[in-house]
């Protein structure tokens, strides 16, 4: 990307604590999600920072577009034992959201080769666990950007469900929601009886949802204190 491509993006003293100080002088390119948020830390820590990015304005390339979540728990490593059962069906194209393509590269046969390794329970178990960790402490970065700073972005934390009809399924959710409930996260296991109120609609009263046949889990996405 040529440098004349680039606007530089002011870096708000207000908005860093202490100012921004007489550390090195860093630049950032790129002004979106990340960007920021690492040009933000980096002058919280003194260092004298110019963001620059080829729009305008901030988060205008993949952070305009993105998921707007903030999955704190949702961990779980890609490579897996799971994923090496489904091996066959992926390699051969059976999975439509789903395409290996297969090249004589050593750095994608390298990549191939160390997710395969990673693939096993104790790597999948050690993995998710890292990221977890990692969700969490995302977690808390944001509550005290949060509590620092008046950010109005829409938050709302309403957590997520999952529905479950297959019991090997629904088995090992349960073992992750144990693993990662001992490691910060909160997490339940609901049963099929289960019910919530709903809303019918527009004007109606509220009715009563209940899952009979389905069991589910809720990732409510916070941290137990």
């Amino acid at each position: 990307m040529a440098a004349a491509q680039l606007n530089p993006l002011q870096v708000e003293r207000r908005a860093v604590a202490g100012g921004l100080g007489q550390g090195p002088s860093i630049v950032v390119v790129g002004a979106g999600v990340v960007g920021v948020a690492t040009a933000y830390a980096l002058a919280r820590r003194g260092a004298q920072v110019t963001l620059v990015d080829r729009e305008a304005a901030a988060g205008q390339g993949a952070s305009f577009a993105n998921g707007a979540q903030l999955s704190y728990v949702y961990t779980d490593a890609l490579a897996s034992p799971a994923l090496l059962r489904k091996a066959p069906g992926l390699l051969l194209g059976l999975e439509p959201g789903f395409r290996l393509h297969a090249r004589l590269d050593p750095d994608h046969l390298r990549w191939l080769l160390a997710f395969l390794r990673n693939a096993s329970a104790a790597r999948f178990r050690a993995n998710t666990l890292a990221g977890l960790a990692l969700g969490l402490e995302s977690m808390a970065a944001m509550h005290a950007l949060q509590a620092r700073h008046a950010l109005d972005f829409a938050h709302a934390s309403c957590g997520k469900l999952h529905l479950y009809d297959d019991e090997r399924a629904l088995r090992a959710a349960r073992t992750l929601v144990e693993l990662k409930a001992r490691h910060g996260a909160d997490q339940r296991v609901l049963t099929s009886a289960w019910s919530r109120p709903c809303s019918r609609g527009p004007g109606r009263s509220p009715a009563r949802c209940t899952r009979r046949r389905t069991r589910l889990v809720i990732p409510t996405g916070s941290a137990r204190r």
